[in-house]
């Protein structure tokens, strides 16, 4: 306004599908200057919808001055609804159009997701076994792979991440690579429509141990040919928080495309293991051999029940695709990879098949 504004009170209030109050809390601003605008008010309550029942909600914030009548109180409250599920995060109910950095090159956009510390008092372990994205991009997609990583936040980052090391590359230092899954995109996906990736741990298994307390960046690689391609986001609730970040050329940037741009990937969360990957391995009679390995690297099926497209991915310890084979109307027959030019170390083996099934495999080249 044109004049200062004085005992202002900024109220927010939570309600539930059928208009009850679930919680109201408010702040009173002493004096709130003339011509102040987006300003950042903070009310000290922590609400935590824990005890919620999965379901729709809404959050409501409503701003008046106990000294003087507002002429338009219509233009004085904001509201944003939010979904409580019961094994799911996302930072966003619905698309709103897709985006990708300006410069082009390489990129990797996600979302930070935190952990109760209470999680797993009750007994459970908790997993992330899949995630959910989508893009978009100006022409057909033509078997462009996206890599979806899970980073861990080493614990002595602080909340605010005041003392996070922004070029962390994923190798024990202040983020370190605990899973990953890839999709390959083919011209029989749309744009926007919501991909699901399963996740899988550097043990080869299905779904990522998740541990109480931690920070995890779950992120989506768009590199090489994908780097064409444009992120899904959101704009229905703006974020002044750490909320979706940026990774260009190795550094992080922790305010992402800005508050209003939330990436559409999401996290799905099992209390139990999965399946383990060795039970998947000897049900499809799997042979990944010889690991460790000096140079070549095989993968057969000693039997398959119908011939199906097959595609394997190899990805060093960064989460980097850097071979990919895909094999039409597989039957299982040997496949052989020359490994000879890559450096001793850790690699990841994943093998995704048409109907679904996905296996992967560390391997280990030591020479």
């Amino acid at each position: 306004g044109n004049t200062d504004q004085t005992n202002v009170v900024l109220r927010a209030t939570i309600f539930d599908a059928g208009d009850n109050i679930i919680f109201r809390d408010s702040v009173l601003i002493d004096v709130l200057p003339a011509g102040y605008q987006d300003s950042l008010l903070r009310i000290d309550t922590v609400f935590v919808p824990n005890q919620l029942a999965t379901g729709d909600y809404r959050l409501s914030y409503f701003t008046y001055t106990r000294d003087s009548e507002d002429f338009n109180i219509f233009d004085n409250s904001e509201s944003r609804d939010f979904l409580v599920t019961e094994n799911l995060f996302s930072k966003e109910l619905a698309i709103s159009t897709a985006i990708q950095p300006s410069g082009g090159g390489d990129f990797s956009i996600g979302n930070l997701y935190r952990m109760s510390p209470a999680a797993g008092a009750e007994g459970k372990q908790y997993f992330a076994s899949k995630a959910y994205f989508a893009c978009a991009s100006n022409n057909d997609f033509n078997n462009e792979t996206v890599t979806i990583l899970l980073y861990k936040i080493n614990d002595a980052v602080t909340g605010d991440f005041a003392n996070f090391d922004v070029n962390s590359v994923g190798n024990n230092d202040d983020v370190e690579i605990v899973g990953f899954g890839a999709v390959t995109l083919t011209s029989a996906q749309s744009n926007f429509e919501v991909l699901e990736v399963d996740l899988f741990d550097f043990d080869s298994n299905p779904g990522v141990q998740l541990d109480a307390g931690s920070q995890y960046f779950l992120m989506a690689t768009y590199e090489g040919s994908a780097n064409q391609l444009f992120h899904a986001v959101s704009r229905s609730i703006d974020y002044y928080q750490i909320s979706t970040v940026l990774n260009l050329d190795g550094q992080w940037l922790l305010g992402g495309f800005g508050p209003e741009d939330a990436a559409v990937l999401r996290m799905e969360i099992d209390f139990t293991e999965s399946t383990r990957n060795e039970e998947l391995i000897s049900q499809l009679n799997a042979r990944l051999y010889p690991n460790p390995t000096q140079d070549i690297f095989r993968v057969d099926f000693s039997s398959f029940e119908k011939a199906q497209n097959t595609i394997f991915n190899l990805f060093n310890a960064q989460g980097s695709l850097i071979e990919q084979r895909r094999v039409d109307n597989y039957l299982g027959e040997m496949q052989s990879f020359d490994l000879s030019n890559y450096p001793q170390g850790q690699y990841f083996m994943n093998i995704a098949m048409e109907d679904g099934t996905s296996i992967g495999q560390r391997v280990v080249i030591q020479r």
